[in-house]
């Protein structure tokens, strides 16, 4: 893949549907990478309104997407087809991204030309933030 000056590389598209608690910390942690901003977007595609929430996605300059869409593929759909980026990269909206997992997502892309699907490890964090260890695989 090549990377253009002006492009948008990265499209991050977070799903929520009737949850509202971590929704927040998923798009903090989509923000706050350590990846140049100007080469993702943010798009939150969500089935409800909350003033609060609002205000924070219009606050942070994240694109929100209304939809009706009950199923989790159509849900993600609804936001791939307004996404700008060559790569997405999906987020619910009660996990949250590593710092650096928009630049290794596009240092993978862009080293393996013909890299179509990318997928990591993950890690399970309780409610109150604590860190399930879970065994190596």
């Amino acid at each position: 893949m090549e990377i253009k000056k002006d492009d948008v590389v990265i499209s991050v598209i977070i799903t929520a549907h009737n949850r509202r608690k971590f929704l927040k910390e998923a798009i903090t942690s989509a923000l706050n990478q350590e990846f140049d901003r100007s080469k993702h977007e943010v798009i939150v595609v969500k089935n409800f309104e909350d003033q609060e929430i609002d205000s924070f996605i219009e606050e942070k300059n994240v694109k929100s997407l209304y939809t009706e869409e009950e199923k989790s593929g159509g849900v993600q759909k609804v936001g791939a087809e307004e996404s700008k980026g060559s790569i997405v990269c999906l987020l619910d909206d009660d996990d949250k991204f590593h710092e650096e997992k928009l630049r290794n997502v596009c240092h993978s892309f862009t080293r393996y030309k013909d890299l179509t699907f990318y997928h990591n490890n993950r890690v399970v964090i309780y409610d109150e933030g604590k860190v399930l260890l879970t065994p190596e695989v």
